[in-house]
Order: C-alpha cells, then sequence, then structure tokens
C-alpha cells in the first residue's frame, strides 16, 4: 500500500507521454502524408471531371 501512495502521480506523467508520442505521431504523418494525399485528389478529381465524349 506505501508503494502506491508514492506512485500516485505516475500514471499522468505516463499518459502525458503517451499523448505526446500519439500528437508527435499525427503531425508527422499530416506533415509527410498530406501533400502527396492532396496531388492524389487533385488527379482523381480532374479525371473524373472530364467530358465524357
Amino acid at each position: 500500500m506505501k508503494l502506491l501512495i508514492k506512485e500516485n502521480g505516475q500514471a499522468l506523467v505516463e499518459y502525458v507521454v503517451v499523448s505526446l508520442g500519439v500528437l508527435i505521431g499525427i503531425f508527422t504523418i499530416n506533415k509527410y502524408m498530406l501533400p502527396a494525399l492532396n496531388t492524389l485528389y487533385d488527379l482523381i478529381a480532374y479525371i473524373l471531371s472530364l467530358p465524357i465524349p
């Protein structure tokens, strides 16, 4: 029981570390993936908007 009382702030630190890791991962993916996805979206939109002969 004394061990649990001493480590009462550990869970909060773990949540902060995991949250920061997730946020850094999301921002990194957005930085490198969004330009490629936007280019692909523009290409698909251009192909779909071509007039049908």
